[in-house]
C-alpha cells in the first residue's frame, strides 16, 4: 500500500474536468472546484493521464471556439433575426377569447468587420509585420556596419 493519504480524486472528475476547461476555468479554478491546492491538481495530471487528457481537450475545445468568434468578428458575418408578435384576434369589435394571430418577421442582417479584432488578430498571428513597434535593421554599404566618425571641428561634448 503506497504511503501518504489516500487520494481524493475520483474517476468522474475527467468528465467534470473537462466542461470546466471548456468554460474557460484555468488550474487555479478547477483546483478550487475540487477543493484542492494546485500541487495536487498537478498530482492528479501526473497520475491519471485521462484526467490531464480531459483538461488539455476542454482548454482546445474552448480556444477553438474563441478563435472562431474572433475571425468571424474580424471579417463580419451574416445572421437571420426572427421578430414574433402575437395579437389577440377581434371580431365584430369583441375579442375571441383564447384565440391570437402570431406573425413572423425574418430580417436577414450583417454584422460589419470589427477593425479592433482584426489588428487583435493580425498583432498575434504576424507580429513581425503588424506590431506596433517595427524595428528595422540599418547597414551600411554591402551590409557592413554604419560607421560614424566625428572630426575635430565637429565633436561636442
Amino acid at each position: 500500500m503506497p504511503a501518504g493519504r489516500p487520494t481524493q480524486y475520483k474517476k468522474e472528475y475527467d468528465i467534470q474536468v473537462y466542461k470546466l476547461s471548456m468554460l474557460g476555468y484555468i488550474d487555479k479554478e478547477l483546483a478550487e472546484f475540487f477543493g484542492v491546492s494546485e500541487r495536487t491538481l498537478n498530482t492528479w495530471k501526473k497520475t491519471h493521464p485521462k484526467f490531464l487528457q480531459s483538461i488539455q481537450r476542454g482548454k482546445e475545445t474552448a480556444d477553438q471556439k474563441a478563435v472562431l468568434s474572433v475571425f468571424k468578428r474580424v471579417n463580419g458575418y451574416p445572421y437571420t433575426e426572427t421578430q414574433t408578435k402575437v395579437e389577440k384576434v377581434y371580431v365584430d369589435g369583441k375579442e375571441v377569447a383564447g384565440a391570437e394571430r402570431v406573425t413572423e418577421t425574418i430580417t436577414k442582417k450583417r454584422v460589419i468587420p470589427d477593425v479592433k479584432a482584426g489588428m487583435f488578430w493580425l498583432k498575434n498571428r504576424q507580429p513581425k509585420h503588424w506590431r506596433d513597434r517595427q524595428e528595422h535593421e540599418v547597414t551600411g554599404k554591402d551590409g557592413e556596419p554604419i560607421v560614424t566618425i566625428i572630426r575635430g571641428d565637429d565633436a561636442k561634448l
